[in-house]
């Protein structure tokens, strides 16, 4: 969404919490987006859908780091490297080298289990934004939410 569209009078004021709102809703869409098809490749960047996923998990992660207390980003950063370090030792895309012909051999137990940590970490995320005002507005005191 640009600047212009959100039709915010001119005379007023830069407010960050607006635009921070927009990039949020924009990862979030992106997530969304890219876990229709999760297991396809993008050409475009080069990746698999779930590889822009935990990008895009990562990037939530730092917008909401600086409100967290010391805990909550040791949880959060610890949850982050459980997900790399998965990866690497779990491919979901095995590579196999032919004699000389490069191709991949899926791992459904990799995928099965790094789809459930990706969720997991998703949820985790939401939890902190909401708990810090990025999320949605809590029912009983609207007053939390970072647009009032």
């Amino acid at each position: 969404m640009k600047p212009e569209e959100l039709n915010i009078p001119k005379e007023a004021s830069y407010n960050q919490a607006v635009f921070q709102m927009i990039r949020i809703h924009e990862i979030e869409k992106r997530i969304d987006e890219n876990l229709i098809a999760p297991l396809s490749f993008d050409r475009d960047s080069n990746r698999y859908n779930y590889k822009k996923v935990l990008g895009d998990l990562y990037n939530l992660l730092t917008i909401v780091n600086p409100k967290l207390s010391e805990g909550e980003k040791k949880k959060a950063l610890w949850g982050r490297q459980r997900l790399i370090n998965f990866q690497l030792k779990n491919p979901v895309y095995i590579p196999l080298n032919n004699n000389g012909r490069y191709s991949e051999m899926f791992s459904e137990k990799n995928w099965v289990q790094l789809s459930e940590m990706i969720f997991e970490y998703r949820i985790f995320l939401s939890e902190l934004m909401d708990k810090h005002g990025l999320g949605n507005p809590d029912k009983k005191n609207v007053g939390t939410s970072i647009i009032n």
